[in-house]
């Protein structure tokens, strides 16, 4: 199934056009998404967003909610899950929003771990090759193929991802941790530190 089947796909807003001028008399201040928001494997970043000032006041639709999908749409192209405390945040261009048309059938996770799932980075990263551009197009997502399936088979999949998301995080912190071990060994036996025969 399509996702343009199952929920509405568009981009967000083309900041140019409602950036204020410099001496402008009204202003309106946002919190803005930007691309350090979201890396590449769906983890977001609240501490990253930039403030945008508007000449006009900006229409809700716009600005995230709880339960969207914001898309990354510059490679690499990952997906995340808006919840109470990253709602409100003004969408630019350079992301899509997903909102699902009926939440008992899917669940917003379960999209999101498709989109961020090695069979969604494949399907994104060929339309991006293939086109030479930097961008991946709206239309391309909304072409996205989504299985039909189950709650239950649904909340399986979502749990196995973030499994998967927690061992990795902790492996990488891990790896960081041993590496300032070893170059704190290191350092002592290059400065003549202990260690002696």
């Amino acid at each position: 199934m399509k996702l343009k089947n199952i929920a509405e796909v568009r981009t967000g807003l083309t900041m140019l056009r409602k950036k204020a001028e410099r001496f402008s008399e009204d202003i309106y201040k946002y919190n803005q998404l930007n691309l350090k928001c979201l890396d590449g494997e769906g983890n977001f970043y609240i501490e990253n967003i930039d403030i945008f000032e508007s000449q006009e006041k900006l229409d809700k639709k716009y600005f995230t909610a709880k339960d969207d999908i914001i898309v990354r749409l510059r490679e690499p192209v990952s997906a995340t899950l808006i919840n109470e405390t990253s709602k409100n945040l003004l969408i630019p261009s350079y992301f899509a929003i997903i909102r699902i048309k009926d939440n008992q059938k899917f669940k917003p996770e379960y999209i999101e771990a498709n989109i961020n799932s090695s069979l969604g980075k494949r399907f994104f990263a060929k339309f991006i090759n293939m086109s030479g551009i930097s961008i991946l197009k709206s239309y391309f997502l909304k072409d996205f193929e989504i299985l039909n399936t189950t709650l239950k088979k649904q909340e399986t999949f979502i749990k196995i991802l973030k499994l998967k998301k927690r061992e990795f995080q902790l492996i990488e912190g891990l790896k960081t941790e041993r590496e300032k071990f070893y170059k704190y060994i290191e350092n002592k036996i290059l400065n003549g530190e202990g260690y002696e025969n």
